[in-house]
């Protein structure tokens, strides 16, 4: 992207203080996971807020080292999380995976899918599904460290989404993908 996407501005602020806001709307707390270059950043403009930088002594990268690192601060606690660079996504949809867990609670995780493909970065995932996770990893039986193979090893609930929905699943990755968002001759803003 050329930035930090979570201080990508926006009208009401930037990308982090978008999805916070997407999850204190529904009366839930809020841990925003960042990793050790962002720490000072994100302190400076979230005063208040919990902050979790990625474990060093945990053996993976990307997301899931995100996730586990939360949870060996959180070991006890379900998360519900939300990628920052969703910024289409809707509040229903989190509430629907909270629903599906009261309704289902069996399963490790829930997650919605696109044309068939696990969305792994707004799900709602439980302490016992991560415990397992973290026990694959540290057996060294985790072969891949994207979200969809942990999905994968889980008990994984999955709630297909119809072509109308999908728009609220897009993750901004670059700046064309800002471009397509803005009106004529209006540029992207960054920190």
């Amino acid at each position: 992207m050329g930035a930090d996407k979570g201080l990508l501005a926006t009208s009401e602020g930037n990308w982090a203080q978008a999805a916070i806001d997407k999850m204190l709307g529904l009366g839930l707390p809020v841990v925003v996971s960042v990793n050790a270059g962002q720490y000072p950043m994100y302190s400076a403009v979230f005063p208040g807020l919990e902050l979790i930088a990625d474990s060093p002594e945990l053996p993976l990268k990307g997301p899931l080292l995100a996730l586990l690192s939360v949870h060996e601060q959180r070991p006890a606690e379900d998360l519900l999380i939300l990628a920052c660079d969703m910024p289409h996504m809707q509040p229903s949809y989190l509430s629907r995976l909270i629903d599906q867990q009261r309704l289902h609670p069996e399963y490790d995780a829930y997650v919605f899918t696109n044309d068939g493909n696990l969305e792994p970065l707004c799900g709602l995932y439980t302490a016992s599904g991560f415990a397992t996770l973290m026990g694959i990893l540290l057996g060294g039986a985790l072969q891949r460290f994207s979200m969809k193979h942990a999905l994968e090893r889980l008990n994984t609930f999955s709630i297909p989404l119809s072509a109308g929905q999908q728009v609220h699943f897009r993750n901004l990755n670059a700046p064309d993908d800002l471009e397509r968002l803005l009106p004529p001759g209006q540029t992207p803003s960054s920190p």
